[in-house]
């Protein structure tokens, strides 16, 4: 995508920059590190290919200039690899990046149990493991729309694959921490899909969801608008790393689905730093899978709990990589 005029562009208090349009596509995103901020903006508005960047890799270990900034958001690529990038041809880039693509949708999924064994006899979580960085406002945080990607082509791809198998056009969905996306496929319909988000033009613009709430689960875990035992599926995607209540929510998770219905955390490895809960920052990938499996077991009711692998991540061209993309999930139990 060209600059073309700078007029259009604006740069919003979280540290991105988006163009004014109705198109989700066109909108460019950025994070800006180092302390000459105003230059770099400037250096990468000016360059003759914006490079849409997605959330930073967590945990934070690494010390790069090119990593971070005060608002949280990271350049996820140094300098050297923007300019070589914006010298190569599109078509180049975008044959690579399709054969990648194309290569990592073929490779068979890995599930493994998350068994209750593994698990102490009482799953319990301190405020500290909760405690987030900024404790301030979640509404006010999020009332900025952010029509961008929160994760890379090639794992949306996996993830509308895997939910293209899971969910069926009859099925009754609920997306928790929703947004201007579900990451289902254009041409899955579920009859009835609701969505819980914080942002109401991000909702407004989800063309999946066939009703929508504005709320913050973060200070009030109900789900009251949901009749019991209504729903098929729950989905929840990169977001299950910013409950502060995540045992409430997983109760409430379970008694609006049916027996028998199944609940899906798909998360990568980015994150917004100061948002997250604590503990994420402090965990691996597999530390982190069965952190949310542990959720489950915690809140009762559930069984078959397991984490599914859908796609590994990997280093690519000149210091970019491939975001990896996991599925912790469970089925509701029957009652004893």
């Amino acid at each position: 995508m060209g600059v073309g005029s700078l007029s259009h562009l604006r740069t919003s208090a979280f540290g991105f920059s988006e163009r004014d349009t109705d198109n989700p596509a066109e909108v460019l995103y950025f994070g800006i590190a180092g302390r000459n901020e105003d230059k770099t903006r400037r250096k990468c508005l000016e360059s003759t290919e914006l490079h849409k960047t997605t959330l930073p890799r967590c945990p934070v270990t690494s010390t790069h200039p090119f990593e971070r900034n005060q608002c949280g958001m990271f350049i996820l690529r140094p300098r050297i690899h923007l300019r070589l990038q914006s010298s190569l041809t599109r078509s180049l880039i975008r044959v690579a990046s399709y054969s990648t693509m194309t290569s990592q949708s073929t490779l068979p999924q890995r599930t493994n149990p998350l068994l209750r064994s593994l698990y102490p006899a009482t799953i319990t979580y301190t405020s500290q493991d909760l405690l987030r960085q900024d404790e301030g406002s979640d509404m006010e945080w999020y009332s900025q729309p952010r029509f961008v990607q929160h994760i890379d082509d090639g794992a949306i791809v996996s993830l509308k694959s895997y939910y293209d198998a899971i969910i069926k056009p009859n099925h009754s969905i609920l997306d928790l921490c929703s947004s201007w996306t579900s990451h289902l496929s254009a041409d899955l319909k579920p009859q009835t899909m609701i969505g819980y988000g914080m942002n109401k033009l991000e909702l407004e613009r989800n063309s999946h969801l066939t009703k929508h709430f504005v709320k913050d689960l973060n200070t009030n875990s109900s789900l009251e608008e949901v009749p019991t035992e209504s729903i098929d599926t729950v989905i929840c995607n990169v977001s299950v790393d910013y409950l502060t209540q995540p045992v409430s929510i997983f109760k409430e998770m379970n008694r609006v689905l049916k027996v028998g219905g199944t609940a899906h955390m798909a998360f990568s490895n980015r994150c917004f730093p100061t948002k997250v809960v604590g503990k994420w920052m402090r965990m691996d990938d597999e530390g982190r899978r069965q952190w949310v499996g542990g959720y489950f077991w915690a809140s009762g009711g559930w069984e078959d709990v397991e984490e599914v692998i859908l796609k590994e991540g990997k280093p690519g061209f000149w210091g970019a990589s491939e975001d990896p993309l996991f599925v912790v999930r469970a089925r509701k139990a029957a009652s004893k």
